[in-house]
């Protein structure tokens, strides 16, 4: 019986998060772990949930006292940090993350260049950006304007003038207003 009572809380959960219902997801999964109190499935679950509610105090607690505080979450550690305004403590944290050179991960970098850029080091967060976006290649126009800011930040006018908008954002411009 407690069986079938496990696999009704997963389906519930999964239909929660298929619905984006997170508040719903935070209740199923704390039912789920009074029956599998180290559940990292049904952890991450509630982790993810509290994210998407922007409850980054809530996140930081259940990465603190329970299991799946592991190396894999520690760029969720460190965003919770950010949006929680701890920048120096974040960026500590993510430091090592972001110095991979065989795969770096595009939302480490990320990260990584708006704290930079948030502690006032806007030549440090360029090169971040500028990695992403010209050498990674990650298509963003939020990547774009925050090199841009970074650039203009850092007082590197030549880099800020020379910055091209996306050439798909240009053509389009262009054509739109050159047949008026």
């Amino acid at each position: 019986m407690g069986d079938t009572r496990v696999d009704d809380l997963f389906q519930k959960l999964k239909t929660h998060i298929e619905n984006e219902e997170h508040k719903r997801v935070l209740k199923v999964s704390d039912e789920l772990l009074t029956l599998l109190p180290n559940d990292e499935d049904v952890l991450k679950c509630k982790l993810s949930a509290y994210l998407q509610l922007s409850e980054f105090e809530h996140a930081l607690r259940l990465l603190k006292k329970d299991p799946i505080s592991s190396s894999s979450l520690i760029f969720e550690k460190a965003y919770c940090l950010y949006r929680l305004n701890r920048i120096e403590e974040s960026l500590d944290v993510i430091c090592g993350l972001a110095d991979d050179p065989k795969s770096p991960d595009p939302r480490v970098l990320q990260l990584r260049a708006q704290l930079l850029y948030r502690l006032g080091r806007h030549s440090e967060g360029a090169g971040l950006y500028d990695r992403l976006v010209n050498q990674m290649k990650v298509e963003s126009a939020e990547l774009r304007a925050n090199l841009l800011a970074s650039y203009v930040a850092a007082d590197l006018p030549s880099e800020a003038l020379s910055f091209s908008p996306s050439s798909t954002f240009s053509s389009t411009f262009s054509s739109t207003f050159s047949s008026t």
